[in-house]
């Protein structure tokens, strides 16, 4: 008699209200792995749409400054994928900046820029005529694509620029450059 009063008196719980607890515990914890991996998933997108933005400006920025100190005295040459110069490039052949003329000046060391698979280079060297050194080539940036159209009117050259970058996004940007009579 003394066992079974002990037993009676204990308080607990019942099987059925462990069983709702779990199934609420459960539910609550779903809820919480599900953000977890939205957030860690949403961090990730942003993180990688950054990375290429990044990309996209540096290539720009570069374009942009090499455009400017090269275009004032008319050196930069824009070449197709045959080498015959063209106003338009857009991705194969290359973009060439020189320091003085080398169609006056043989061996006058110069820089292009060209795309190698996604990968945006800047490639220096030196022409001696008969045979051309590379000196260097520096990775700027990664790209999708790029294309440059050059167009004159009024003394005024412009350039228009657009990078494709990420998922087919395209940052563009139109540069005027004045050449004024000395």
């Amino acid at each position: 008699m003394k066992l079974t009063k002990k037993l009676k008196n204990k308080s607990g719980f019942t099987i059925i209200e462990l069983v709702v607890a779990m199934a609420i515990m459960g539910i609550l914890g779903g809820v919480v792995a599900s953000l977890v991996t939205m957030g860690t998933s949403s961090y990730q997108k942003v993180n990688t749409d950054l990375d290429y933005q990044t990309q996209a400006r540096t290539a720009m920025s570069f374009i942009t400054v090499q455009l400017r100190q090269h275009d004032e005295a008319g050196l930069v040459l824009m070449t197709d994928g045959s080498g015959v110069s063209t106003d338009t490039f857009d991705g194969s052949g290359r973009v060439y900046f020189c320091d003085k003329d080398p169609a006056t000046v043989p061996g006058t060391p110069g820089k292009y820029i060209e795309i190698v698979g996604d990968e945006l280079s800047y490639v220096s060297f030196s022409d001696k005529g008969d045979s051309t050194t590379y000196l260097d080539a520096i990775p700027i940036a990664v790209v999708r694509g790029l294309n440059i159209t050059k167009t004159t009117a009024n003394g005024r050259e412009t350039y228009d620029i657009t990078v494709e970058y990420g998922d087919g996004r395209q940052m563009t940007e139109s540069i005027a450059l004045r050449h004024d009579a000395a």
